[in-house]
């Protein structure tokens, strides 16, 4: 009987320690990498602060966009926003996470 992704997987739910920094210090880009799909996400700037999440599927040595979710990221000043944009943050990095790297049975 083959294992599937889920089988294959131990992690329910990705946490900051799952994820590799970039080498590049100016970067700050942030990637988790199992199989033959990546999840990335970093900061950038459209007219105002965005933290972008991606994922990439690999296929030797290229690369291809699968989805991306972009965040308003600019500053807040309440920690119960500060607390309710990071739980969305990571609520939508372990959704990517369940489509794309588990299985269902």
């Amino acid at each position: 009987m083959m294992d599937t992704k889920l089988e294959k997987s131990k992690k329910k739910n990705l946490t900051l320690k799952d994820f590799k920094e970039s080498d590049e210090e100016s970067d700050n880009v942030f990637s988790f990498t199992e199989g033959d799909h990546q999840i990335v996400f970093f900061n950038g700037f459209t007219r105002s602060p965005k933290r972008f999440i991606q994922v990439w599927y690999i296929e030797k040595d290229k690369k291809y966009l699968k989805d991306e979710s972009i965040m308003d990221w600019g500053v807040l000043k309440n920690r119960s926003e500060i607390d309710r944009r990071n739980k969305i943050f990571w609520s939508v990095i372990n959704e990517f996470y369940k489509e794309y790297f588990y299985e269902e049975k």
